[in-house]
């Protein structure tokens, strides 16, 4: 468990991690870092694709068919870029070399 300390800037004013900095499959809750339970079942169905030998771009347009969010949500859906990300941080994970 990762506890975020909260500073203040010059006008007293606290400073928290903005949530868009958090990873994905995590969630800040009352300034801890947790996992997000929805976000986690994303991870596990990436996962499994992965596993099943479909190829990073074929899992994001799975994600954007099944209009499944992004952690940022302006984001323009899922990239092949962001499934490789994952599968490269998840410890879980066969894929977790980034190559």
């Amino acid at each position: 468990m990762i506890r975020f300390n909260i500073k203040t800037n010059p006008t007293g004013k606290s400073i928290r991690p903005h949530p868009t900095n958090v990873l994905y499959g995590k969630k800040i809750v009352n300034e801890v870092l947790v996992d997000d339970p929805e976000e986690q079942k994303v991870i596990s169905l990436i996962l499994d694709l992965k596993v099943s030998g479909i190829s990073n771009r074929a899992i994001a347009v799975h994600l954007n068919e099944r209009s499944t969010p992004t952690k940022k949500k302006a984001s323009k859906g899922w990239q092949h870029e962001m499934i490789r990300q994952i599968l490269a941080r998840n410890n879980n994970s066969p894929f977790n070399k980034i190559s």
